[in-house]
Formats: C-alpha cells, sequence, structure tokens
C-alpha cells in the first residue's frame, strides 16, 4: 500500500481490532511492489501468524498493483484471505476471474465500513463450522484409540482458548 491515507485507514481499522498490521518494505517506501517481492516471500514463509494480506489495485511508484501480487500470493497461501482496496467499484466483476476468485472482498476510502465487515467475517470470526469440529474429534480419536488399545474414549465438547502471543491474541479451538 502506497496511498497514506489508505495506510491510516488500515492502521486505525487494525488498532480497533486490535490486530497488528504488518508492511513489507525494505527501508525505502518508494521500492514498490516488484523489487519487494523477495520479502514479501519472506513474510509469507514465515511462522507469523497472518490474519489477511491486504492489496491495492493502485498502481506503485514503478507501475506494479497489488493485483500483479494476488495469484502469486493465492497459491502460496491460499487459505489466507486477501482484501483489494479499490479506487471507486465495491466488486470484482471487471477483473480476470481467476483474480476474482482469489480476492475476498473489496473495500475503497469512501468505504472503509466494507474493510471493517471483512476483518469482522474474515478474521476476527470465532465461528467454526460442526464439520470441523468434528474432524478434530475424529482425529483425535482414532489418534488416542491406536495408542492405548481396548480403552472407552469420550469428547466433551471442544472449545475457544483465548493465548496470549507477542502481538494481540489469538483464539485457539482445543478439541
Amino acid at each position: 500500500e502506497c496511498n497514506d491515507d489508505a495506510l491510516s485507514v488500515l492502521k486505525e481499522v487494525c488498532t480497533k481490532h486490535k490486530l497488528v498490521g504488518l508492511k513489507v518494505s525494505t527501508g525505502n517506501n518508494m521500492i514498490g511492489i516488484k523489487d519487494a517481492s523477495n520479502e514479501i516471500d519472506d513474510v509469507l514463509k514465515s511462522n507469523v501468524d497472518l490474519g489477511a494480506i491486504f492489496l491495492s489495485e493502485d498502481p506503485d511508484p514503478n507501475g506494479f498493483t497489488g493485483l500483479d501480487l494476488c495469484m502469486k500470493i493465492h497459491h502460496t497461501r491460499p487459505e489466507l484471505p486477501i482484501f483489494l482496496r479499490r479506487s471507486s467499484l465495491t466488486d470484482t466483476q471487471d477483473l480476470d476471474p481467476d483474480v476474482q476468485e482469489a480476492i475476498t472482498g473489496v473495500y475503497t476510502l469512501e468505504t472503509p465500513e466494507a474493510l471493517d465487515e471483512l476483518i469482522s467475517s474474515y478474521v476476527c470470526s470465532m465461528y467454526y463450522p460442526i464439520e470441523l469440529a468434528q474432524g478434530i474429534q475424529d482425529i483425535s480419536l482414532d489418534a488416542f484409540e491406536n495408542v492405548i488399545k481396548g480403552t472407552d474414549i469420550s469428547c466433551e465438547q471442544p472449545y475457544l482458548v483465548k493465548d496470549q502471543i507477542i502481538y494481540g491474541e489469538l483464539f485457539s479451538l482445543i478439541p
């Protein structure tokens, strides 16, 4: 993100949701997207718990946009939601179908509430589908039954645990 107004909106929304934003940079804010690709790869492959990726369709000083990175990021970390800041449109119908599929949601500087809603739905959600909880339970039961033969094992409902980590909070589903 090269737009100072957009960075300000991102910072405000992240602060509101108690999130820590990481801006990929090499010390030169004018370096641009293409030249920072190694740093972007390092962050994507690191052990940092990323909640989402924020991209912009506005070109950087070298003419590259977040759309140029979108597919690369999506292929590297498909589990991460990608939020695209658009100049004026609030949908993705005019974009390439592969890019449409990779982008989770869009917002504009005029619609920060859309970004707020995306973060609430995709990053700060504490909803876990019953299929996920059942899958965790099944895997746990199989593991115990294979280790301790001939025992009856019962499972309680999974629950959320709030962990304090270095930056912010992390909620984990505990089987």
